[in-house]
This record gives structure tokens, sequence and C-alpha cells, in this order.
């Protein structure tokens, strides 16, 4: 969750590219999006078990977009911090929420907190200042095994 999207996505696409065997994502990996889904469809999903594999991956994005988060209610709240508690251990649920963090004194965020992992790219060490962009856009082609040509004609 967080400001800087650029990380929740890089780190959502290592988890989808990686998690899953290629061979067995189409029955075992679900991508859903915020704005499509509910907190009831996303724990259903996570309850059911995984086809000829160990693990399942479930990946919410724009999950900022879900009512569950703009105004989730008392009733809601209380199911998804049933499943946290108990969570199906042969499922991964990645919740990709962009923008804006959580609000840290929620019943929501300390259920989060205290089952399972927040990643906040809003955090100081992960924002990206502009007298850092040369160095972070040269480390970024270099991780992807390429390399940068500067036009002379800029």
């Amino acid at each position: 969750m967080g400001e800087e999207t650029f990380y929740i996505d890089k780190i959502s696409n290592h988890i989808e590219d990686n998690f899953i065997d290629e061979n067995l994502k189409s029955f075992n990996q679900e991508v859903l999006y915020g704005r499509d889904s509910d907190i009831k469809s996303i724990i259903s999903s996570c309850n059911s078990f995984p086809m000829m594999s160990d693990k399942k991956l479930i990946v919410v994005k724009e999950a900022q977009e879900m009512d569950f988060f703009k105004r989730s209610n008392e009733k809601n709240i209380e199911l998804f911090n049933n499943y946290l508690e108990k969570p199906n251990t042969s499922s991964l649920l990645v919740i990709c929420h962009k923008n804006k963090s959580l609000d840290k004194r929620s019943k929501l965020y300390k259920s989060f907190l205290k089952n399972s992992t927040i990643l906040d790219s809003s955090s100081k060490e992960n924002k990206i200042y502009d007298n850092q962009l040369p160095t972070w856009i040269n480390r970024q082609v270099t991780e992807m095994d390429m390399k940068l040509m500067i036009s002379q004609h800029f």
C-alpha cells in the first residue's frame, strides 16, 4: 500500500511471475480488480483449495477502489478479520492498495498489522526525490539488463 505505485506494481508483478508454476497459473492464480470485487468473493477465493498444486495466489489490484476500503462496515471488517486470523494456509492473498495508506488507527489496519505482512511504499526510505532520479533510473535499467542511450538531439 502507499503512494509509490511503481513499487506496488513491481512487487505484485514479481509475485505473479514467480509464485505459481507457469503450467498451473490458469488453475491457481486469480487476479481480481477492486472495482469489480467485494470482500466476500475475495475470502471465498482464498478459501478455495489449489488444483494440482500445494499453493494458490489471489492478487487484488487497485484495491483502493473497493467499497470495503472506501466505506467498510463493521460486519465486513469482522468477516475479513476472521479470515486473517485463520487463513487458508495454501493461499497467498496480495492486496495492492495504491495512492494512499490506510488509517493506522483503524481496526482494519491493526488487523492487517497483527495477521499479515504490510509493505508500505509511502515510507521515507522508498521515496525517490528529484536529485535521486538519475541514479534510480540507471539502477532500474541495469536490473533489466538494458543499456540507456541518451540522444544528443534533446
